[in-house]
C-alpha cells in the first residue's frame, strides 16, 4: 500500500495523478492511494477483511491437488479452481472488494513494457550484498497494510505514535498498530534473507516510521521508498529489477498485486491488515518463506503456488 499526506482542503485526487497538497489552513490526513487508471483511491478506514488472501492450508498440496489459494479465483469462472468454501472469506462489502481487485488488474494488464519505462543501464538502488549474506535470497516487504496499520488524529489503541510536518506549522500526529506477531516474523526472516522495506509512502513519513519500528537496523538492510517506485498513471509499482538482484532469488510480499506487477512471479499476496487482534498471517507466512530458502529459484515455486499470472491475464470481469 502507498501512504501520502494530503490537506483535507486540497483536490481530493491522489498526488500521483497529477495534483499536489495545498496548505492553506488545511488538517492533513493519511490516505490509502489504491489508484487504478480511473483515479479511484479508497480510505484506510474503509475496513474490507480480506482483498487478496491465501489459504494457506492449501499450500502444501501438490499440483493436481491445488485448487488456487486466491481466494477471489473463483469469480473468474475458470472452473477447476473453484471453490464455494471461499465465499465465506469475503468481506460484507463484496462488490467494492471485487472491484477494487478487478481494477488492480486492469492495471496490471495495462502496464506498458517495463524497457519502455526505465534505463536498461540504470545503476541498481541497493549495493551489492554483505558478504556475511552472500547466498541469501532477497526478501522484500511492503510497509503499509502489510507490516502496520497507520492513521493520524484520532487517538485509539495503538502500538507507536510519532509526529510529522509537511507543508503546515502544525504537526501532525500518527498512530501506529503493529500487525500481530511482527517483531517474531522479522526475527526469524532477518537470519534467512536480505530483507529490504520497499514502500510507496513518502520517505518523511515512512523512514521515520522505519526507524521507530528497528532502531537498531537489525531487522531492515535497505530501505526503499516512493521516490524509488516506477509510476503509470499515477499507480506506483515496484519494479524489483532495480534492485540489481537476480529475481530468481527475490521474494516480494505486499498486499497490493498491482504493486509488484510488473514480477508477478515473483510476488506473495498477503491479505491487508487493518486493526484485527487475531490476524495471523505472518505467522503463516513464515512458514511459507521458510520453503523458498533453499530452491534454486523462486519463481517456479511461486508460480506453482499462487498462479497469479493466470489469474490476473484470465480473469474475465465479474461485475
Amino acid at each position: 500500500m502507498d501512504v501520502d499526506i494530503i490537506s483535507s482542503n486540497s483536490d481530493r485526487r491522489p498526488c500521483g495523478a497529477g495534483c499536489g497538497p495545498v496548505a492553506e489552513g488545511g488538517r492533513y490526513e493519511l490516505r490509502s492511494l489504491r489508484s487504478s487508471r480511473t483515479g479511484r483511491s479508497s480510505s484506510p478506514r474503509r475496513r474490507v477483511r480480506r482483498r487478496l488472501d491465501v489459504d494457506w492450508d492449501q499450500v502444501d498440496c501438490t499440483k493436481d491437488q491445488y485448487t488456487g489459494p486466491i481466494v477471489l479465483s473463483h469469480l473468474a469462472g475458470t472452473g477447476e479452481n473453484a471453490n464455494p468454501g471461499h465465499e465465506a472469506l469475503l468481506a460484507d462489502n463484496y462488490e467494492e472488494e471485487v472491484e477494487d481487485l478487478v481494477a488492480q488488474f486492469e492495471v496490471i494488464r495495462a502496464l506498458p513494457c517495463l524497457n519502455l519505462l526505465v534505463d536498461k543501464w540504470r545503476v541498481p538502488v541497493l549495493p551489492m550484498m554483505m558478504r556475511r549474506q552472500a547466498g541469501r535470497k532477497t526478501l522484500v516487504l511492503d510497509l503499509d497494510e502489510t507490516l502496520v496499520h497507520s492513521w493520524i488524529n484520532e487517538e485509539r489503541r495503538h502500538d507507536l505514535m510519532f509526529r510529522v510536518s509537511i507543508l503546515h506549522p502544525d504537526d501532525t500526529a500518527i498512530f501506529v498498530r503493529k500487525r500481530p506477531h511482527l517483531v517474531h516474523f522479522l526475527k526469524h526472516v532477518c537470519e534467512w534473507f536480505e530483507v529490504v522495506v520497499f514502500t510507496a509512502s513518502q520517505r518523511i513519513y515512512a523512514d521515520r516510521l522505519l526507524s521507530m519500528l528497528d532502531p537498531e537496523k537489525k531487522y531492515f538492510k535497505h530501505r526503499l521508498f516512493r521516490d524509488s517506485c516506477v509510476e503509470v498513471d499515477g499507480v506506483y509499482v515496484k519494479d524489483l529489477s532495480l534492485l540489481g538482484r537476480d529475481l530468481s532469488n527475490v521474494v516480494i510480499v505486499d498486499n497490493l498485486v498491482q504493486a509488484f506487477g510488473f514480477q508477478l512471479d515473483n510476488g506473495v499476496p498477503i491479505a491487508s491488515f487493518y486493526e484485527d487482534d487475531q490476524d495471523s498471517e505472518l505467522l503463516k507466512l513464515l512458514s511459507f518463506l521458510h520453503k523458498l530458502i533453499w530452491v534454486p529459484d523462486v519463481r517456479p515455486f511461486m508460480v506453482d503456488k499462487f498462479r497469479l499470472r493466470q489469474i490476473v491475464y484470465g480473469m474475465s470481469p465479474v461485475l
